[in-house]
């Protein structure tokens, strides 16, 4: 269901987290879909191997502390996800949306969208894989752990390419980017990290002086 957006978090004890070893280059599951959460699974690909690979899925009522930027569109539901490795290439993220929900809100299919916030919100590829009478399931692919929004999102049809939309821009990780599209995603958010880590440092600085 939609995010209530009245507190910060749901209650510790729907904070699952699953362990396991992830082998370089080989996907592996990780599954929350008895929990009945939107997001019901998650596949990481590590670029080296490793062992006791923990995966903590958070499920909020609100948008993080973290940021104080609020997302585009009807926000269906917050998330925030933690990997205990830096030796992760890629997840996929796979989740689930109320059909009633979206026609409640004049949302079609097409419309969600998984945000990921990095000092901005950005727009991650979606794809639907199927649709119940209940439920509509996608996925979407991410270069690292973060804080994330599932959103409905309307599409201007006059916006050429659709790379700029609203205050959420479009990380393109399938059709226009080269096969090495999670290293060039993954260079863009650690780009804005680092500048934000040297703004603060010379804040810092001036302040010491």
């Amino acid at each position: 269901r939609e995010s209530d957006w009245s507190s910060d978090v749901c209650s510790s004890d729907l904070f699952p987290s699953h362990d396991n070893n992830i082998v370089k280059g080989e996907p592996v599951e990780y599954l929350f879909s008895q929990l009945n959460f939107t997001i019901y699974e998650i596949d990481i690909i590590g670029n080296l191997s490793d062992t006791d690979v923990n995966v903590r899925l958070e499920h909020l009522k609100n948008v993080s502390l973290i940021t104080d930027k609020y997302p585009a569109g009807k926000i269906y539901s917050n998330e925030n996800i933690w990997i205990n490795s830096r030796r992760i290439e890629r997840m996929t993220i796979k989740f689930k949306v109320l059909n009633s929900w979206m026609s409640d809100n004049g949302l079609d299919k097409k419309d969600i969208k998984l945000l990921i916030y990095d000092g901005n919100w950005w727009k991650l590829n979606t794809s639907m894989i199927r649709t119940d009478s209940s439920y509509t399931y996608y996925e979407s692919s991410s270069p690292i752990t973060s804080i994330y929004a599932i959103s409905g999102i309307k599409e201007p049809k006059n916006i050429e390419n659709n790379k700029q939309l609203s205050n959420v821009s479009l990380l393109d990780t399938t059709n226009d980017t080269p096969k090495n599209s999670s290293v060039q995603l993954v260079s863009e958010l650690q780009n804005n990290r680092s500048l934000q880590a040297i703004g603060l440092l010379t804040i810092i600085a001036v302040m010491i002086s």
